[in-house]
Formats: structure tokens, C-alpha cells, sequence
């Protein structure tokens, strides 16, 4: 995916003297539930912020060079959104620069599913208790912002062939419900699961609804959700490296068969994990 070079043919909103910069952004079209890339260079570069939508995201800035990346609601509108930019330079002087980002419409299928009652609205008060518990916990986690880690590369969990995208419009026994928040690999119990990028364990537990879990925090707001696991071979508080081997598939939770359910949070939005994946590392058929 080439990114688009945008070398000062952007509005400049800086009262102060510019020097030259390059802005990059990748890709240059963005569906809604996806991401994308901005690096900006210039000698000296000290830090910078990168505002779209509702976002205020800092850039991890590295050698003159900063990079974020930045999620697109699945709720977008489709149009050009303004992305604004504010940096330091070497002389610590503040600059600031606004361009436009191509967002276009999802355009996600319907995917219809009858499932047992109980799985899809439980009843009992301690298991609604439960799940509230769960979602308070898992919400604290994909709020965390650490360092910048997930740098190296990306990895698919799995190699087998993704059934159930992200996205998907689901209607579970004839009601709607909220968009598929993930992707789900057609693997088989037992399949080997590999951290999709560097980080640390932040969660390894059993979950209502997603069995055997791990969460994943790779830095800078990006965080890998790993569900329905049959086996889990780390821990909260341990370091995972680049496609190591962190559990096996299973059908744990509320699950209908074996498979491996992969959500990926960044800075707390849901986005298209394969979007991420295309953009980091390597992308999957």
C-alpha cells in the first residue's frame, strides 16, 4: 500500500518560520473501521500531537521522525475529515499544520445467526453481574496508553483462512446487535496461537462471553484481544515477543465450534484487526 507524500502543499497554520518537512500518510483512502499511518520528518523534531475526529493521539518520535496511527470509527461518515498536527522543532519552536483524510463508507454484510437464548442474553443476576464486572475490567485495560512497542512488525495470530470479518451487521435470532468487533480464523481446536506483535500481558483469565483470554497491550494505545482459547501458555505481567506461541484454539465461552476470535482496540476505538495487520506487517487472503 503506498503511502501519499504530502511535502508542504498542506495548510499551514504556524505563526511561526517553517522549515522543511515531510508528512506522509498511508493509505490515502481509509474505509470506516480501519486505520492509518502519518509519519512526519524533520530534523530536530522534538515531539508532536496528531488531532482527528475526537482523537488526540502523540507521536512517537524517534531521529527527526514521528509516527502515529490513528483509528477511523467504525461509525464514520464517509468524506475528507481534517487531520490536524502540531509539533516542536529542534529550536522548540511550535508549529501546526491541518491536511484532509478520504474516509470511505464501510459498506459491511449482514451476517444472520440463531443461537441458544442464554448465550445470546443471559438472564441470571450473577451472571449479569459478571459480564458487567468483565466489561468495566476490559475497559480500564484498552484505556491504558503505554510506550511505543509494536513498532517491530505484526503477525496474524494464525495462518488459517479468516471466516467471520470485522464489521459484519450481526442479527442474532432475528434482533440486531453490534457490529462483528473482530475477526474470526477458521482454526482448529488445538491450533497454535501466536502474539500478533510485542507486548505485555495484561490480561490471561477466563470471560463470560470469550472463555479463555488474553489481552495483549503492544504500546501506544494499540491493544490484541485473543478469544475462545483452549489453552493459555503466558500470564498477566509477562513480556511476548513477535509471533510467539501464547495458547492454542479452542471453543471456550460462548462459542459454537473451535475457532480464534482476534479484536484489536486502538486508543480505545474497535478497528478492522486485517486493516492493522496490512499496515504493520503482513496481510492475510
Amino acid at each position: 500500500m503506498r503511502p501519499v507524500r504530502l511535502l508542504l502543499s498542506i495548510l499551514l497554520l504556524s505563526a511561526t518560520p517553517v522549515s522543511a518537512f515531510d508528512l506522509e500518510l498511508a493509505p490515502h483512502r481509509v474505509r470506516a473501521g480501519a486505520v492509518f499511518l502519518v509519519r512526519l520528518s524533520e530534523p530536530g523534531l522534538r515531539s508532536g500531537q496528531a488531532r482527528f475526529g475526537n482523537q488526540s493521539l502523540p507521536l512517537f518520535v524517534k531521529g527527526g521522525s514521528g509516527r502515529v496511527l490513528v483509528p477511523v470509527p467504525l461509525t464514520s461518515r464517509p468524506g475528507t475529515q481534517p487531520l490536524r498536527l502540531s509539533y516542536r522543532d529542534g529550536h522548540n519552536r511550535l508549529h501546526h499544520v491541518m491536511t484532509g483524510v478520504a474516509i470511505t463508507a464501510g459498506d459491511y454484510p449482514v451476517e444472520r445467526l440463531t443461537l441458544p437464548e442464554r448465550m445470546v442474553s443471559p438472564q441470571k443476576p450473577e451472571v449479569v453481574r459478571r459480564i458487567q464486572k468483565e466489561r468495566l475490567l476490559l475497559a480500564r485495560l484498552f484505556s491504558r496508553r503505554t510506550s511505543d512497542l509494536f513498532w517491530e512488525g505484526m503477525v496474524p495470530p494464525v495462518d488459517d483462512p479468516p471466516g467471520s470479518r470485522f464489521g459484519r451487521r450481526r442479527i442474532l435470532n432475528g434482533k440486531p446487535r453490534a457490529p462483528h468487533g473482530g475477526v474470526d480464523f477458521r482454526s482448529p481446536r488445538g491450533r497454535p496461537v501466536r502474539s500478533p506483535a510485542p507486548g505485555t500481558v495484561v490480561l490471561a483469565d477466563e470471560l463470560f462471553f470469550t472463555g479463555r483470554t488474553l489481552v495483549i497491550d503492544h504500546g501506544g494505545g494499540l491493544v490484541s484481544v485473543l478469544a475462545h482459547l483452549e489453552k493459555m501458555d503466558v500470564a498477566a505481567g509477562g513480556r511476548v515477543g513477535l509471533g510467539q506461541v501464547v495458547g492454542t484454539v479452542g471453543a471456550t465461552g460462548r462459542a459454537t465450534g473451535p475457532h480464534l476470535h482476534w479484536t484489536v482496540r486502538l486508543a480505545g476505538e474497535k478497528v478492522d484487526p486485517l486493516a492493522v495487520l496490512a499496515l504493520l506487517g503482513r496481510s492475510v487472503p
